[in-house]
């Protein structure tokens, strides 16, 4: 047991390389979306929504289709993911006494399910995956000084896994070569997603890949520019270039249709021809069929089925620390604690204490935001979108909060908690475009020397503005 924790621990920097990777992926996509927002620019094939449809399918039914609502809610499957790790090849390094092997593995491997040859089917293919990347040719090759695999979920629920699988190798010469594969199952029969699958009969798949891939690699391309800049005016940037980029990605789709792909909750990844691209599936939400692939007459699992408590395009609610509730007959709050930096420990600290009296400053914030709308009768969303936590006085500092005033709370009601669950964490949840005639506020809320907090600013923002 004591060397297993050793191996554990002489894997951190591969972990940090792990994160640092997704961290690239999401921050890019995120920063795409700010500065889309920032200058209402479209960036995106302009593709009619009848053209979204196949054409060739003119017998097809469309009023049997089943469609998505951006209401519905989803379960996570019922399994246990347990982590694997493996070593292979000599021992390149020694890190504290604790061997560094020159080929390091991490995989998942699944259990939870009724059926146990399902279950044995997909662990199987996710091994004989690893297998199949662990090259042996590659593992005595000497101008490679470390190989990395690593198997990820990425997507469990609604009766499907999306595994994420990426080898790379560090070269000698300071380059590293990466491979992507996707692995995606259907939980009822073990049996592979087709790419296909994700999407419902009438939708035209090239199109929604066009249009995603152009969204993509445009910004890809501008973050590229000597003179880029995320608050910088979208239309100024000479897009020629990624015309070309998508014709050669459709090119290539075409003549193989075959391309490796793993999603989430929200976003469909595409790799080809080391190219990256991401679908935000709620563009075109009407023709995805993730959440339907998989009709059960009865629990998949051996202790049932979860409680669909997670709206769908949202991220699941593992944690506490966000949250969105109607807090009374008019308010409705929603707080995103997403703020952690992995380098700065004086901020570690203070999240590390916020966390520790989460319930505490949520507890003052929403007594707070209640008195402070006492005699107001009006429907209002308060989203918080900061907090800063002073880990030396143990208290809140000031809480930042976008505050909207709406017509009817309760008429918006289901669809306010799904954009909540929606929220980016970042620039706040954007609730305005359920009413063209909302207004947004921006909100400090300090707190006094008693310990109470008060809300100190209102800066009106029009719609306009956003």
């Amino acid at each position: 047991m004591l060397e297993l924790n050793k191996k554990e621990k002489g894997n951190i920097n591969f972990i940090i390389l792990v994160l640092v990777l997704y961290s690239i992926i999401a921050l890019g996509v995120t920063f795409y979306l700010i500065s889309i927002k920032n200058n209402k620019k479209d960036l995106s094939v302009n593709i009619k929504q009848e053209d979204i449809k196949e054409n060739i399918k003119e017998t097809l039914d469309y009023s049997k289709i089943e469609r998505i609502s951006l209401t519905d809610k989803y379960y996570i499957n019922n399994i246990k993911i347990e982590n694997k790790e493996e070593y292979a090849g000599d021992i390149i390094s020694y890190s504290e006494d604790i061997p560094q092997y020159k080929v390091s593995i991490t995989y998942p491997e699944i259990s939870g399910l009724s059926n146990k040859k399902i279950e044995e089917k997909i662990n199987t293919e996710i091994k004989n995956q690893i297998e199949i990347l662990k090259d042996n040719a590659e593992i005595l090759d000497s101008e490679i000084n470390n190989m990395y695999i690593s198997g990820d979920v990425m997507a469990n629920f609604a009766d499907v896994l999306s595994i994420s699988i990426y080898k790379s190798n560090f070269l000698k010469n300071n380059d590293v070569t990466f491979k992507y594969i996707g692995l995606n199952f259907r939980l009822d029969t073990g049996e592979k997603l087709e790419f296909k699958d994700l999407f419902t009969e009438d939708a035209s798949v090239k199109s929604i890949i066009a249009r995603a891939a152009y969204k993509s690699l445009a910004f890809q391309y501008a973050v590229e520019q000597e003179d880029f800049d995320m608050y910088r005016n979208m239309d100024e940037f000479d897009y020629s270039e990624v015309e070309n980029c998508v014709y050669k990605f459709m090119n290539s789709y075409n003549q193989n249709s075959h391309i490796e792909y793993y999603f989430n909750e929200a976003l469909i990844y595409l790799y080809q021809n080391d190219s990256f691209i991401t679908v935000d599936m709620i563009d075109f939400y009407e023709y995805i069929n993730i959440y339907n692939i998989v009709k059960q007459n009865r629990s998949l699992y051996s202790n049932g089925n979860k409680e669909k408590i997670n709206y769908v395009f949202g991220m699941p609610l593992f944690e506490n620390y966000e949250y969105f509730d109607k807090i009374s007959d008019n308010i409705f709050l929603s707080i995103y604690n997403g703020y952690k930096s992995s380098e700065d420990t004086t901020y570690n600290e203070m999240y590390t204490e916020y966390i520790k009296n989460y319930d505490k400053y949520k507890n003052r914030i929403v007594s707070s935001i209640k008195d402070y709308e006492r005699e107001n009768k009006n429907a209002v969303i308060y989203n918080i979108k900061y907090i800063d936590v002073n880990s030396e006085e143990n208290h809140l500092l000031r809480a930042v909060a976008e505050k909207i005033e709406i017509d009817d709370l309760d008429k918006n009601l289901d669809e306010i908690y799904a954009k909540a669950s929606r929220g980016d964490g970042m620039d706040g949840i954007s609730f305005y475009n359920l009413n063209e005639e909302y207004k947004t506020y921006n909100v400090s809320i300090n707190e006094k020397e008693t310990g109470e907090l008060e809300i100190i600013e209102e800066e009106i923002v029009s719609y306009s503005d956003i």
